[in-house]
């Protein structure tokens, strides 16, 4: 059946003169809740608070952009906030929609490619990275930033000439701390120890000669294959800032992978001058413990690995140590749990230069010896595969610390290349935070974007304003004056499946709005929901015969759940005031059809035929009806007609063709037949999904 109804005359109701609007309360108060953000609530006040004014005053385009601006800034800050919680899921939607309403935001886009580049969602970093290249050529802060950001995601990718490249570009282009640092580290990872040596006198040149610079730099070093350069770059830190945190652990670090006689006394004598300066520091204690440990001081080695872990469970190397000393000291079972602990601990396997594969291999080994062969062998393999990751240099490695290396170092981190997991007790405060800022603004939100909707109905934007309700309802399902809107505007657009929804909640909210109640009717008919149509419209039976076209839905949905004698009596009653109606004659054709009485099934297609000449519903209807009355020669000029009016349906070739076989016309039947399986196989390859 053809869909009833598409030119509904009824006026159900006038759009609003006056667009629907929730005042922003409490949102911006001022107080200890106030939010500690990178767009400022101020900022985001003026653009709605302008965005009001405009609407009042009329101005609907310029008010719009202000709701725009107004949304893309509130979901930009929450989208940085969810990055920064590492929570890249949730922050991905929120840059894309921010994106969406606000395109030409290239400090956001930006952001966006950061946090796609931290979370490896190397794709993205490029898409992002690359369009603000060839959307900005001329601004050169953004196009600098880009160039970084695609030279670390080039490194990820193996690519080091590629980013060299780029780190090479975005120097010439903004020639700070950032941008050379990466172009060293591009060379460190190159193996070019010459060009990295230039690029960072250059930085000490230009940026200054400081100890924080100095530290970056050994840090650099360690972390490449340069390391026996990095105790010189420390010493340098140590004698510009003797009080510098880190700068000592860093030395002794340096002078352990180092090596070299004396080795484990020079590192020794640096982390105790870290403990004067941070006598609670986790990882010096874990690195004294192995020192004692290669010094066979066990009870000194036992003293402050345990002190360590006291301080931080969640370091892995205090438990790879302290497996080691269970090991030499014959405490089997206690060094396969410490084994196993450090393993879990290690959330990155390149951390700390793939120091998992030694922990697995030293596992693997003692699960051996205890008879545990199959475990063993186990942990054996895993070893071998790290070892082979680690043999082909994951540049991971280095650009992952280039991410977090390219500002000043943080004086308690000692161990900068790892990526371990916050622990949940230490992220609940930035999630809470960012949970509470979007309850704070999601009132505002809401309000924006059903604003929003309103607008672009008011400009027959219906797609546009059905996405905007939509958005509105999922940040305030409860806004008043939404799921009116919203149900009208979908109805108005002949979206009947959405606009049930909303309208169904709007109604039950308000049960005395008979145009509410119509559309909701008139979208479930449509939807082929009659026992809802008549579920809507029996509490209103009152009032129904004096619309006709309600009185037309109601007693066809009679007839279609089965109370076929009612709802044609209703029909008859209904075609005798109102003889030109289109959809009576309809329905009534469709009843009589289905009960097989033709007779009254052709008058009724004939009287559609007549009020409407171009019906190829009509046409089609009374022609397969005839087939069947045996009435060949009628029902092939009818389906003729049919097809012509409506050559894509399916049902005028299929009936056509039947019609001429049946009239013995051979070859104008298999001429309809093939034009049918030509389009059902058209219908096929629309509906079939892509395989891959």
């Amino acid at each position: 059946m053809t869909l009833l109804f598409s030119n509904f005359s009824i006026e159900v109701r006038r759009w609003p003169n006056s667009l629907l609007s929730i005042l922003l309360i409490a949102i911006f108060a001022t107080g200890s809740g106030a939010q500690t953000s990178s767009v400022d609530d101020s900022v985001l006040k003026r653009h709605y608070d302008m965005a009001q004014s405009l609407q009042a005053s009329g101005n609907l385009r310029e008010a719009a952009r202000h709701y725009r601006l107004f949304i893309a800034d509130a979901l930009g800050e929450m989208a940085l906030q969810a990055a920064t919680l590492k929570e890249y899921d949730k922050a991905a939607p929120l840059f894309d929609e921010a994106l969406r309403l606000a395109p030409r935001s290239p400090g956001l886009i930006i952001r966006y490619a950061q946090a796609a580049l931290a979370a490896h969602d190397l794709q993205r970093t490029r898409t992002l990275t690359e369009g603000v290249l060839r959307d900005y050529p001329t601004n050169v802060k953004a196009d600098a930033k880009a160039r970084l950001l695609l030279g670390q995601m080039m490194l990820k990718m193996n690519q080091e000439a590629a980013a060299r490249d780029q780190f090479e570009a975005a120097v010439a282009l903004d020639p700070n701390f950032e941008n050379g640092y990466a172009l060293a580290i591009a060379y460190l990872d190159l193996g070019d120890g010459a060009g990295a040596a230039k690029v960072f006198a250059e930085m000490v040149a230009g940026l200054g000669d400081t100890a924080a610079l100095h530290m970056e730099i050994g840090r650099a070093y360690l972390n490449s294959d340069f390391q026996q350069e990095a105790a010189a770059e420390f010493k340098k830190a140590i004698e510009k800032d003797s009080d510098l945190a880190g700068a000592h652990y860093s030395l002794a670090v340096a002078y352990l992978t180092a090596g070299g006689n004396n080795a484990l006394e020079m590192a020794q004598g640096e982390l105790k001058l870290e403990l004067g300066l941070s006598p609670n520091d986790p990882s010096t204690h874990a690195q004294l413990g192995n020192i004692a440990l290669r010094q066979h001081s066990y009870a000194d080695a036992d003293q402050e690995l345990k002190r360590a872990i006291a301080l931080d469970a969640n370091i892995p190397d205090s438990f790879f140590y302290l497996g080691q000393l269970y090991q030499d000291t014959g405490r089997s079972d206690e060094a396969v749990a410490a084994f196993r602990q450090s393993i879990f601990l290690t959330k990155d396997p390149a951390y700390n230069r793939y120091q998992i594969q030694k922990v697995h291999y030293l596992l693997g080994h003692l699960l051996i010896r205890l008879g545990q062969a199959e475990a063993g062998r186990r942990e054996l393999q895993v070893s071998a595969d790290l070892l082979n990751r680690s043999l082909n240099r994951d540049r991971d490695r280095l650009a992952g610390y280039l991410n977090d290396a390219t500002a000043p170092a943080d004086a308690d981190d000692k161990q900068s290349t790892a990526s371990v997991d916050t622990p949940s007790d230490q992220r609940s405060p930035g999630v809470s935070k960012l949970e509470a800022y979007q309850k704070r603004i999601a009132p505002a939100l809401a309000d924006s974007y059903n604003n929003l909707g309103v607008i672009a109905a008011g400009d027959r934007a219906f797609a546009d304003a059905l996405f905007a309700f939509q958005r509105a309802f999922e940040w305030n399902p409860e806004l008043e004056g939404l799921n009116a809107n919203w149900g009208l505007a979908a109805f108005r657009f002949e979206h009947y499946s959405e606009a049930i929804s909303p309208l169904i909640r709007y109604s039950r909210s308000h049960p005395e709005d008979l145009a509410a109640r119509s559309e909701l009717a008139i979208s479930q008919f449509h939807t082929g929901d009659y026992s809802g149509t008549l579920e809507t419209l029996r509490p209103i039976a009152a009032e129904i015969d004096a619309t006709p076209q309600l009185a037309c839905i109601f007693a066809a949905s009679l007839v279609k759940t089965g109370n076929r004698d009612v709802g044609v009596k209703r029909l008859l009653r209904l075609e005798q005031d109102n003889p030109q109606m289109v959809e009576v004659h309809t329905v009534l054709g469709e009843a009589y059809e289905k009960s097989k009485d033709f007779t009254h099934a052709v008058l009724e297609f004939g009287i559609l035929i007549k009020l409407n000449p171009s019906d190829a519903f009509a046409y089609r209807s009374l022609g397969a009806i005839q087939i069947r009355q045996g009435n060949l020669r009628e029902a092939v000029q009818n389906l003729e007609i049919a097809s012509k009016l409506d050559p894509q349906n399916l049902d005028n070739h299929r009936n056509l063709s039947l019609a001429y076989r049946k009239s013995l016309r051979e070859r104008d039947a298999d001429r309809e037949q093939a034009i049918y399986e030509t389009l059902i196989k058209n219908v096929l390859n629309q509906t079939r999904p892509i395989s891959h």
